[in-house]
């Protein structure tokens, strides 16, 4: 997993995919949260098989998961030992239908159109915009939640290098019921983040820096929204 959402983590996939093909490992990386958000190279860093998704980073409809297959990963496919992934989820049979019928039917299903042409005009914006302008929009929303929460003295799940441009985890305030934070920010100003899960669940929460969420004046609106909420409880 490139992005752990549920500690606003990112790993080192960069260091680590090279280590596993140097032993002969496929890498397989779950770019659901992080794609397009931060720096992802397939082939630079070895990553074999890429999945994700179009309704985060990208800022597109949910209902793709786009995925990216390397030559290493195809080979795997044709060795022929047997799969389990059945008919539907065959890598093989989606790329048989792409070669039979790619001039007007790339797929072996009916696709939904509407998710496809949002996804595709979701791209081209990051595109006009630019990649690296696109992810620094982002880091910046990420930083600036940072800053202000802890001026109003949250400490971060993951403070440093390693910390998510993305989402943040927080931890609660000594005493804090963080469920009852998040419904009174759904409630107060229609504004939603997300739990804790795991081990983190109602010592933590997570905000996320995508989509309209990394835009300054929403940012502002929250910050100001989570100071007024501590001033209410203290």
């Amino acid at each position: 997993m490139h992005h752990e959402t549920s500690l606003g983590l990112i790993n080192p996939v960069d260091e680590l995919c090279p280590l596993a093909s140097r032993h002969g490992l496929l890498t397989i990386v779950d770019a659901v949260a992080s794609l397009g958000g931060v720096p992802l190279e397939m082939d630079a860093w070895d990553i074999d098989l890429c999945v994700t998704v179009g309704n985060k980073c990208l800022g597109a409809p949910a209902g793709i998961a786009p995925i990216a297959v390397g030559r290493r990963a195809w080979a795997a496919v044709d060795d022929g030992r047997r799969k389990c992934a059945g008919w539907y989820l065959n890598l093989a049979t989606w790329r048989h239908y792409r070669g039979m019928w790619g001039s007007w039917h790339p797929s072996p299903t009916t696709m939904p159109s509407n998710p496809f042409l949002a996804l595709a005009t979701a791209v081209e914006e990051v595109a006009a915009r630019g990649l690296d302008a696109h992810q620094a929009h982002l880091a910046r929303a990420a930083a600036r939640v940072r800053e202000g929460l802890g001026e109003l003295g949250f400490e971060m799940v993951i403070p440093g290098p390693a910390a998510s441009p993305v989402t943040t985890a927080v931890w609660g305030l000594p005493g804090m019921d963080v469920g009852d934070y998040q419904a009174w920010l759904s409630r107060e100003h229609g504004l939603r983040v997300g739990g804790g899960l795991g081990d983190l669940a109602g010592r933590s929460f997570r905000v996320g820096h995508m989509g309209r969420a990394a835009d300054p004046d929403v940012v502002d609106v929250y910050l100001r929204a989570t100071a007024e909420y501590v001033s209410l409880r203290r």
